[in-house]
């Protein structure tokens, strides 16, 4: 099997502070890993750095075998990389598919000129179909024409795990 990502030596200093020194590890296609810690152990801020929310101060980051080190986020989420937050923020006045359409933006390019034109469908229909594969994935697809702020904490999660998947 082959490494699905690869850290190798990754460091993040906050001015004098090292939050993570030289931290290597790798994750095959298919494997489940945790990181785990103390409180400021540095947890989060390797997941920031994996995502592209903060450029390493050194080391690398491989997602198949191809350097993401320092790339930014929406770059590093267009290679199927996301993060999901502690409190996820979900738009409660949505229904789940729509919440889950919101995740969708990223595989797609919306056009303004196609939309008007209605050249965007096969767009809008694999975007329906990406969503409505996260929801099942996450077993929330029963929940689909729900407002997602009527939906409890824990539907509430998977939703959020939904449209970071889609």
């Amino acid at each position: 099997m082959t490494d699905l990502l690869e850290v190798r030596d990754l460091t993040m200093r906050f001015g004098g502070l090292t939050a993570v020194d030289h931290l290597s590890f790798k994750v095959k296609q298919g494997e489940i890993h945790g990181l785990i810690g103390p409180n400021g152990a540095g947890k989060t801020t390797t997941f920031n750095m994996i995502s592209g929310f903060y450029t390493p101060s050194g080391g690398h980051v491989l997602l198949r075998g191809e350097e993401i080190s320092g790339y930014k986020m929406h770059e590093v989420a267009r290679r199927g990389v996301v993060r999901t937050f502690q409190h996820s923020t979900l738009f409660a006045e949505l229904t789940v598919m729509e919440n889950a359409l919101v995740g969708t933006h990223m595989p797609f390019r919306p056009n303004v000129v196609a939309a008007i034109f209605g050249w965007d469908k096969e767009d809008r229909q694999k975007a329906q179909a990406r969503a409505t594969e996260a929801l099942e994935f996450f077993g929330i697809d029963h929940l689909k024409t729900e407002r997602a702020g009527d939906l409890s904490h824990g539907h509430q999660r998977a939703l959020g795990l939904a449209v970071a998947y889609a």
